[in-house]
């Protein structure tokens, strides 16, 4: 039974991990408030689609929908629709706020939502199994995210190199040379983990998506909130799930 237990659990961790960037999203609109109130102030885009005038309440109401969305998530209720909200949510930041204030990290989580939404539309008693089939769904959405991060380094390098030294709690201290090295050796690593990825899911090799869960979470310390955003985490998260779905089939096999 706990074995079982354990499974079930492990088996949710997509949508526990876009629960956790959800609920993240909503507790920062209300501990670095005046941070979203003058990034929703400067995006005119936005502006036209707050629900209040008073760009305060909005942003207020806003992280509410956020942990509400959250708590919907972690308990399992609706996750279908659920999602479907989440993805129209995404897409409506991609759209509106542009980059760089929206993050290609939204794409990933649009591709973990988008895996619940197909998981659920079948048979209920066969939704593990669907999880696994559109799996795929989630490891294009990481590796066009790192595809994405990858190109805006090298087109961008220079505004990169300014945010290492702003925000970076790690490399804060490196020379101008030395950081466009670091973003050129990042570059090319994010490129290579997509392409090991996409090698990974087809010849179905865990290790691929273990060294992305690392890369990942390397990623999400080396850059202060709210600038690295916490969409990385739960990519991180889905990566794990990715990479720990082949050991559980191994498993099954054996068994």
């Amino acid at each position: 039974m706990a074995l079982l237990n354990y499974r079930h659990y492990a088996n949710e961790l997509p949508r526990y991990g876009l629960a956790v960037v959800f609920a993240w999203f909503g507790i920062d609109k209300f501990l670095i408030h005046q941070y979203y109130v003058s990034w929703f102030s400067a995006t005119k885009s936005i502006m036209i689609l707050l629900p209040f005038q008073d760009i305060s309440m909005s942003v207020y109401s806003i992280g509410i929908v956020e942990i509400s969305l959250s708590a919907l998530l972690f308990l399992g209720i609706r996750i279908r629709v659920v999602a479907l909200v989440v993805m129209a949510f995404l897409a409506t930041i991609l759209i509106t706020a542009k980059y760089p204030s929206s993050f290609p990290q939204d794409i990933g989580l649009i591709g973990i939502a988008l895996m619940l939404v197909m998981s659920y539309i079948s048979n209920k008693n066969k939704r593990q199994e669907n999880r696994f089939r559109y799996s795929r769904i989630v490891t294009y959405s990481i590796s066009l995210v790192l595809v994405l991060w990858a190109a805006d380094y090298f087109l961008n390098y220079e505004r990169h190199a300014g945010w290492i030294h702003l925000f970076s709690p790690i490399f804060s201290n490196l020379g101008t040379n030395e950081a466009l090295y670091l973003i050129v050796i990042v570059g090319v690593l994010e490129v290579l983990l997509a392409i090991f990825l996409i090698i990974g899911e087809r010849i179905k090799n865990k290790y691929p998506f273990v060294a992305t869960v690392v890369f990942l979470i390397f990623a999400a310390i080396t850059l202060d909130p709210p600038i690295n955003n916490h969409q990385t985490i739960g990519l991180a998260i889905a990566s794990f799930w990715l990479g720990y779905r082949y050991c559980a089939n191994n498993m099954s096999q054996i068994n």
